[in-house]
C-alpha cells in the first residue's frame, strides 16, 4: 500500500507457485496513484496447479482490478473467487491459460471486461453461480463456460478467438437471450460428452441470432466418445444415427433418434472418432453467414472406424445467409450422417447442407434434412450424398406411418421405406442427378400422388408403390423385385420417357424374379426409353440350358431357343 506506485518495465512482483505443481500465490496493491510498468507473477508452477490472483486498487477506483494471469503455462485448475455473495470489480482481466470459476453462491458484478491477452492460450471463466456485465459486452480471447450459471449479458457478442460453452447439468435447460451475435473467429459449442449424452447446445433467442462471415455455432467431436452411443461402431465399423454406419457382413452402426425433432449425439467409432454434438437453436430469425457444425471424426487407422455425424435443430421466423450446415459423419469405414432439423416462416439460406459419410470407398448411410414451413401441416424430407461417390448405405425411416409434403433423395444416398412401414409423399422432386442417383429400397409402401414423374432415381420395389399411373422419368431406374415371379404390377397406365428404364433383379440359381406388368390401359415407352432386362437372367453356368463343361479350353454358352 502506498501514496504513489512505480516501477520500470523489468520490474517484477513475484508469488510463482513451485515447478513441481504449486499454484500461484495472491499480490494485492492499493495506491492513491500508479505509473507501475513491470510485470506481475503469480503464475501456477505447472499445467496440474491454478494460477494465483493479482488484485490492485488505484485512486478513486470503487471496486479495484483483478487479474489472474498464467504466463506461458495453460493451467490446469480453477482459480476459485473465495467471495461469496455481491462482490464487484472494476475489471478482470484472465490472461494466458488463466481459469476462474464464479462459484454457486457467488454474484459478481464487472464495470468492464477487457480483452484477454491473447487468443493462442485464451483465459476461461466456468460460471456455476452469477456474472453480471453490461450489456451488449463482446467477449474477445475468452472461453466462457456456462455450467449451470447465469450470464447477465441479454445481448451477449462472442469476438474474435472467443467461445462460450454450455455444461448445463440438465442437456434441456437453454441459455435465454434478447440477441445473440457471433463474430469471425468466435464459437458457441458444449462440453464434449463421453460415455453419455450428458450435454447440450440449447439457446433460446427472443431476437435475432446472427453468425457472422467466420463465426461458428460448432459441436464437432462433441458427442459420444470412441466406442459409445446407441450406434458406437466396432473394429471396422462405423458409428451409425441418421444413416448407418459402414461395415463388412452386413453388420453396421445403428440409426437412432427422431426425423423431425433431432436432439442426439452422433456416437462414436472404434478406436478414434468421435461423434459430432447436439445443438438446439430457437430465434425470432437466424441469420447464417458463418458455419452451424455437428460433425463427426475419423482418422486413416487401419481397421478403425469414423464417429457419426450429430444433431442440429433449428426453428426461427427467417432463416437466410450464406453460411453452411453440417452433419457429416467421420471419414473411417463410414460412418452414418447425422440429423438436421429446420423449422421456419420464410428460408432464403444458400450455403450448403451436407449431411453424408465423408469417406468415399467404404461410405456409410446418409443422415436426414427435415424442413417444415410453420404454417404447412407436413414436412419435406431430404436425404442426400455427396455427388460422384457412388451409392451410400441405408438411412431408414425411423417410423411405422410417415408423411411429408415432398421426399428428395440424390447423390447415392439410399432411403429405405422398411416392409411394415408407410411412406407418403405429397411429392417427390427430382434428384439432382443422373449419374449419382436418388436409390430407394421400397420393401412396405409408398403413397405417392398419380402420375408422379421420377428423375433421375433408382427404385428397388419389392413392396407396394400406390401410383397407378406412374412415369418413369429421366436418369430413372425401376426394378421390380417380386419374389414370386408370377406377380404382376397392376396399374391403369405406364409411361417410360426418354432415359427412363423399366427391369427386373437379376436372377441367380433359381429363376426367382421377372417382370410382369398388367395395364388396363396404355403402356407408352418414348423415345430413348426402355424396358430391359438384359442379363438379369440365370447366373453363369446356371438354369436348364447352362453350358456344359469346357471343350479343348473352350466353354458352351448357354442356351433357350437355340443351342
Amino acid at each position: 500500500s502506498s501514496g504513489d506506485f512505480s516501477g520500470a518495465s523489468v520490474a517484477t512482483i513475484q508469488a510463482q507457485g513451485g515447478t513441481s505443481g504449486g499454484s500461484g500465490g495472491r499480490i494485492a496493491v492499493y495506491a492513491t496513484t500508479s505509473s507501475y510498468a513491470g510485470r506481475y507473477l503469480a503464475e501456477s508452477g505447472n499445467t496440474s496447479s491454478g494460477a494465483g490472483t493479482t488484485y490492485t486498487n488505484f485512486g478513486s477506483q470503487p471496486n479495484g482490478n483483478l487479474r489472474i494471469d498464467n504466463g506461458t503455462t495453460a493451467a490446469g485448475k480453477s482459480t476459485l473467487e473465495m467471495s461469496s455473495g455481491a462482490i464487484a470489480y472494476d475489471n478482470l482481466n484472465i490472461d494466458r491459460g488463466g481459469i476462474y470459476e464464479i462459484p454457486t453462491g457467488t454474484a459478481l458484478s464487472l464495470s468492464s471486461l477487457p480483452a484477454s491477452a491473447t487468443n493462442t492460450n485464451p483465459g476461461s471463466i466456468v460460471i456455476k453461480g452469477t456474472f453480471n456485465v453490461p450489456n451488449a459486452t463482446t467477449l474477445t480471447n475468452y472461453d466462457l463456460v456456462l455450467a449451470d450459471g447465469v450470464y447477465s449479458d441479454q445481448n451477449p457478442v462472442i469476438g474474435s478467438g472467443a467461445s462460450v460453452e454450455m455444461r448445463n447439468s440438465d442437456p434441456n435447460a437453454s441459455w435465454n437471450v434478447q440477441t445473440l451475435t457471433i463474430n469471425s473467429g468466435g464459437m458457441l459449442t458444449h462440453t464434449a460428452n463421453g460415455t453419455a449424452d450428458s450435454y447440450a447446445l440449447n439457446v433460446n433467442a427472443s431476437g435475432n441470432i446472427t453468425v457472422n462471415s467466420g463465426g461458428s455455432i460448432d459441436v464437432s467431436k462433441k458427442g459420444y466418445s470412441i466406442g459409445n452411443g446407441p450406434g458406437k461402431g466396432t473394429t471396422g465399423i462405423g458409428a451409425g444415427y441418421g444413416g448407418y454406419g459402414y461395415g463388412a457382413n452386413a453388420t453396421y452402426g445403428n440409426t437412432y433418434g427422431s426425423i423431425t425433432q433431432p436432439f442426439d449425439s452422433g456416437s462414436g467409432g472404434a478406436n478414434v472418432g468421435t461423434g459430432g454434438g447436439r445443438a438446439k437453436i430457437v430465434a425470432q430469425n437466424l441469420v447464417n453467414n458463418g458455419s452451424i457444425t455437428a460433425a463427426g471424426n475419423g482418422s486413416g487407422l487401419t481397421n478403425a472406424a469414423g464417429g457419426s455425424g450429430g444433431s442440429i435443430w433449428i426453428d426461427t421466423g427467417t432463416l437466410s445467409g450464406t453460411g453452411t450446415m453440417n452433419v457429416t459423419g467421420g471419414n473411417n469405414r463410414g460412418a452414418g450422417g447425422g440429423r438436421i432439423a429446420l423449422y421456419y416462416d420464410t428460408n432464403t439460406m444458400s450455403g450448403a447442407i451436407s449431411m453424408h459419410s465423408t469417406d468415399t470407398s467404404s461410405r456409410g448411410g446418409s443422415g436426414t434434412l427435415y424442413q417444415k414451413i410453420h404454417s404447412h401441416t407436413y414436412g419435406s424430407l431430404s436425404v442426400q450424398g455427396q455427388a460422384g461417390n457412388g451409392k451410400y448405405a441405408d438411412t431408414p425411416l425411423m417410423n411405422t406411418t410417415s408423411h411429408y409434403e415432398s421426399v428428395n433423395v440424390g447423390n447415392g444416398a439410399n432411403l429405405v421405406i422398411g416392409s411394415a412401414q408407410t411412406l407418403t409423399a405429397d411429392g417427390v422432386q427430382a434428384s439432382a442427378s443422373a449419374t449419382s442417383p436418388g436409390y430407394i429400397q421400397l420393401n412396405g409402401t409408398w403413397n405417392v400422388p398419380n402420375s408422379t414423374s421420377l428423375v433421375n432415381y433408382y427404385i428397388t420395389d419389392t413392396g407396394t408403390y400406390s401410383d397407378q399411373n406412374p412415369v418413369i422419368g429421366s436418369g430413372t431406374t425401376y426394378e421390380v423385385q417380386k419374389t414370386n415371379s408370377t406377380t404382376s404390377w397392376n396399374l391403369s397406365s405406364l409411361t417410360i420417357n426418354n432415359g427412363g428404364t423399366l427391369t427386373q433383379s437379376a436372377n441367380t440359381t433359381a429363376e426367382t424374379y421377372a417382370l410382369n406388368v398388367v395395364s388396363a390401359n396404355d403402356i407408352t415407352i418414348n423415345a430413348g426409353g426402355s424396358v430391359n432386362v438384359q442379363g438379369k437372367g440365370f447366373s453363369c453356368s446356371n438354369g436348364p440350358g447352362a453350358g456344359g463343361p469346357a471343350i479343348a479350353g473352350y466353354g458352351n454358352g448357354g442356351s433357350y431357343g437355340g443351342a
